[in-house]
């Protein structure tokens, strides 16, 4: 997981974070996508560079992913 954040980071990639693997610079620097708590009762963030955040890609992953939310919403 921490591979993945410092990707994340230093925008080489993407990551789910939950709140034990944030700092306060990523809560300032990183995008998190608004959406439910996933079944696993844990909550992750969906995260990128703030100046990736228009990239087709980054876009179309986390309109996916909140698709994928918002279908297991109870």
């Amino acid at each position: 997981m921490l591979l993945a954040t410092e990707a994340a980071r230093y925008a080489h990639g993407i990551t789910l974070l939950n709140h034990y693997f944030m700092n306060e610079i990523d809560r300032e620097q990183l995008v998190r996508i608004p959406m439910h708590e996933m079944p696993t009762g844990d909550s992750l963030f969906f995260v990128y560079k703030k100046h990736r955040a228009r990239q087709p890609e980054i876009v179309k992953l986390g309109q996916w992913l909140q698709q994928i939310a918002a279908a297991n919403v109870p």
